[in-house]
């Protein structure tokens, strides 16, 4: 199964992940503590005002790929690392604030689930000149 976002809004642009390594995805959901002089702590009144937000952090590497990885969605193909970085920030990551995504993930989003993009940056610690790791943050749903 292919990993991939693709654009649901503006554009129909697409990118899909080859070498996920980490991924982190996780549901909160805010509660305000209200207590009472005098009271202890398992007595304490809580409120919750908000209902849930879910988020996921995808790290992968980014390496150079045999295939064109904008799946045909860009003006050209879209295959070595300094491309997928250069698509990345300048055609997936737009500051058009109505711009909403899905994510497909084979194990915590098997079907498309509606998504913004909050982040995305890129890391060459390793000091390898053919990977370059790239983190990628979503908020789950939709743009109003």
């Amino acid at each position: 199964m292919t990993d991939y976002i693709k654009n649901r809004g503006n554009s129909n642009k697409k990118f899909i992940f080859t070498l996920i390594t980490d991924i982190a995805d996780g549901v909160n959901q805010p509660a305000s503590a209200y207590v009472l002089p005098e009271e202890e702590a398992e007595n304490t009144n809580i409120l919750r005002l908000e209902g849930q937000s879910g988020a996921i952090t995808l790290n992968c590497i980014l390496t150079l790929s045999a295939t064109d990885l904008a799946d045909g969605t860009h003006t050209s193909t879209v295959k070595t690392i300094d491309e997928q970085i250069s698509y990345l920030k300048d055609e997936i990551f737009t500051p058009d604030i109505d711009d909403y995504w899905v994510i497909r993930q084979a194990r915590y989003y098997p079907t498309e689930t509606n998504c913004v993009i909050e982040s995305i940056s890129f890391d060459e610690r390793g000091g390898d000149p053919n990977a370059v790791r790239c983190t990628i943050t979503l908020m789950l749903g939709s743009v109003l």
